[in-house]
């Protein structure tokens, strides 16, 4: 038998490095924790998101077709308009097919209201 006196070498442990991952861990829990118990404000400019939501399934129940409904791809935003006093009008349209099975597009003017948490449709008109 050969002995082996090679010694093994310790792994050094870099202590930047620990340091590094206790800073690290230390942060998130406190950003995780930082967090208040309060329900955040929704931000005005999403409240729309809501709004066409509400409107696209509101006329989707009109449709012949339902499922053959193709809305535009658009930012709520661009849609959606305030009109005061927690009321949305929603101007867009829809393309769907009729009993024959032609695509037809519509037109709809949709108007919204936010009575505390939920959003109440006022009318629905449609070209």
């Amino acid at each position: 038998m050969v002995a082996n006196n090679k010694k093994k070498k310790k792994k050094k442990i870099n202590p930047y490095g620990c340091a590094l991952w206790i800073v690290l861990g230390l942060g998130g829990m406190i950003w995780f924790f930082s967090g208040s118990d309060e329900p955040r404000e929704k931000k005005p400019e999403n409240q729309g998101v809501g709004a066409t939501t509400l409107c696209k399934r509101a006329v989707e129940q009109k449709l012949v077709s339902p499922a053959s409904a193709k809305h535009p791809w658009v930012l709520s935003k661009d849609v959606t308009h305030d009109l005061g006093n927690n009321r949305y009008r929603v101007l867009s349209y829809v393309d769907s097919q009729n009993k024959f099975g032609a695509m037809l597009r519509t037109q709809y003017d949709c108007v919204v209201e936010r009575v505390g948490e939920n959003l109440v449709l006022i009318s629905l008109e449609t070209e």
